[in-house]
């Protein structure tokens, strides 16, 4: 009992269980009257055995049982009553089916309700994650935890099922007990029997499902990425290793699937063969048993309706062992579900904080450094700088020298490991992330869009935002005249990651939705280096007329495009080396000047990475 209470303490304590009982909760009258119905269920179940063996015993029994048919029914023909008691089982029976069928019915919209609800809880807990938080993870993973609410609404399903079987079994048991408790003797063996095997069993499959839920997300989140990779695995030929991975990864799923098997399948024709037993030990001994209590002439309607409960009770106790196994097989999810729901090593988004109406003087980066999650080198060190209220500041430096990693902690997707970024000398994170965010407008290289129309991607910047609004926005961002020439204008579906624009089309939508958005502070994370210079052309002039009277964060590939900006940063390492405008870093004959040589006079004409 000890061990038992405290397996149930435990259980109560893990995050996927609080949820689970959270969930419970939310539906509670539907569950309570579902928990209704199955009482009614067992209980005219019970009853309708109670009938027909007194009508059994009638039959057989010259004195008819006052106290079941009354005083005044009593005097009436055997074979009447007999039928009477026979046509109320019946009855029972049809009521008894309305009931499941009720049950049954209450329990699907319960499902359905559920499953919806769940979505929504563990869609909502991604997106309250910190973008440090949330990046840490897998696409597979992610998607495996948002679909995790159907192991809730099928752990919530399955015991409302057990609750029915085990109050089936109880009206069964009471049965059994009334008729002979002797006999209980041996369905407390079957019972000790199926405890013994769930025992045994039920822990090597919990433990081989927790394996089997790990690896399986592993097997999605591989065939996900490869998706999502299909244009380099063309270009690079890598087909056939990706398929050889996967049928690695398979492999190790399929032997783990058939242990899992093996071991599930294991309770059910092991507890057949203890039922069969018993019920043979049963039938030899019942005779004996019930010729001590009854006359001769009662064993035999005693014997029929004790074996005919007893086969049910023993069908439900099968379930309920079945439905155990269920639950175990369950356990390699709910394991997942607590890492996921446990707030131990997560971070969540601010929601409170200043209010921010707007930057009014100055950004100040002071002595910040930024180091990933599972890194050993931090991305930027110590850096200190000013981005002025109203100017043009521009990021310069190789590949990997930090750049995107500064835009990521002014946009807030990161906060500084350590130093501070100051908002006209307010600590960021003492300000609102939401108002923060209401002020950014981000255009990056791989801007994302929807598989949706191109009023919908564009309206993406500013929900509230009009027609006229939208193609206004569309107008500045030089997107109107392609989008005119598409076959439904401005309500074209553009394909799943818009499929059915070109690169630069993508990139002037996005910088639609930027602009639609009016934002004060616009960051720019190489915004044209992946277009032809045709596309660069008109985004750069977009960008130009709209970043007037803007603070703006600028990362450049090509030097040409920021020679006028207000203030270049240089960064090498994740380290500020170098700052001043275009004319002060030639002067000073350093690496921004170094970089300028290799692109402008043609010594190696790449653009920095």
């Amino acid at each position: 009992m000890i061990h038992w209470r405290t397996r149930i303490k435990r259980w109560i304590r893990q995050p996927a269980y609080r949820f689970v009982l959270s969930v419970a909760n939310k539906y509670r009258l539907r569950l309570l009257f579902t928990f209704l119905l199955s009482t009614g269920v067992a209980f005219l179940e019970g009853s309708t055995y109670v009938l027909i063996y007194f009508a059994l015993s009638i039959l057989g029994d010259a004195q008819i049982p006052v106290p079941v048919v009354g005083d005044w029914l009593s005097r009436w023909p055997k074979l009447k009553i007999v039928a009477i008691l026979v046509g109320v089982a019946l009855l029972f029976q049809v009521i008894q089916s309305a009931l499941k069928y009720a049950s049954n019915l209450l329990n699907s919209y319960l499902g359905n309700r559920i499953n919806l609800y769940l979505l929504q809880r563990q869609f909502g807990r991604i997106l309250s994650f910190s973008y440090a938080c949330v990046s840490r993870y897998r696409y597979g993973e992610l998607l495996d935890y948002i679909n995790s609410g159907g192991t809730v609404n099928l752990l919530v399903q399955t015991w409302n099922r057990l609750i029915l079987l085990v109050l089936l079994a109880i009206a069964y048991l009471t049965v059994l007990v009334w008729i002979s408790p002797i006999l209980l003797i041996a369905t407390l063996t079957v019972s000790v029997g199926l405890v013994a095997i769930q025992r045994r069993v039920i822990p090597r499959i919990e433990k081989i499902s927790r394996r089997l839920a790990d690896d399986d997300v592993q097997a999605e989140s591989f065939v996900v990425e490869s998706v999502q990779a299909l244009r380099l695995v063309y270009s690079f030929n890598r087909q056939r290793q990706i398929l050889e991975k996967l049928h690695r990864l398979q492999l190790d799923l399929l032997k783990l699937t058939d242990r899992q098997t093996a071991w599930s399948n294991l309770p059910q024709p092991l507890s057949q063969v203890l039922v069969t037993a018993v019920l043979g030990i049963m039938l030899l001994t019942s005779l004996w048993v019930l010729s001590q209590d009854r006359p001769l002439n009662l064993i035999l309607p005693a014997l029929a309706t004790f074996i005919s409960a007893y086969n049910r009770f023993a069908n439900q106790a099968q379930l309920i062992a079945n439905t155990c196994t269920g639950l175990a097989e369950l356990f390699g999810n709910i394991a997942r579900l607590n890492e996921f729901l446990s707030n131990e090593d997560k971070e969540f988004l601010r929601t409170e904080g200043l209010p921010f109406r707007g930057l009014k003087r100055e950004v100040r980066f002071e002595r910040v450094t930024l180091q990933y999650p599972g890194t050993e080198a931090p991305a930027v060190i110590d850096l200190s700088f000013t981005i002025p209220a109203g100017q043009v500041t521009a990021l310069v430096g190789a590949s990997g020298a930090g750049k995107s990693s500064v835009a990521d902690l002014l946009i807030g997707l990161y906060e500084p490991t350590a130093g501070q970024i100051l908002v006209d000398g307010v600590d960021r994170r003492e300000l609102a992330l939401a108002d923060w965010w209401a002020h950014l407008g981000v255009v990056s290289q791989d801007n994302f869009v929807f598989n949706a129309t191109v009023r919908e991607n564009i309206r993406f910047g500013r929900l509230d935002a009009t027609d006229a609004e939208v193609e206004r926005a569309a107008q500045a961002a030089n997107a109107a005249e392609f989008i005119e020439r598409l076959p439904d204008r401005y309500e074209t579906l553009v394909g799943e990651r818009g499929y059915r624009l070109s690169g630069g089309q993508r990139q002037r939508i996005a910088l639609a939705r930027a602009i639609l958005r009016q934002p004060s502070i616009l960051v720019l994370d190489e915004a044209t280096s992946a277009l032809d210079s045709e596309s660069e052309s008109l985004v750069q002039k977009a960008l130009y007329e709209f970043q007037q009277n803007r603070t703006v964060l600028v990362i450049a590939h090509r030097l040409s495009t920021i020679r006028n900006a207000d203030q270049i940063l240089v960064l090498e390492h994740g380290r500020l080396v170098e700052q001043g405008n275009h004319r002060e870093l030639l002067g000073q004959g350093g690496r921004y000047a170094h970089y300028w040589r290799l692109q402008v006079e043609g010594q190696n004409p790449v653009p920095l990475g």
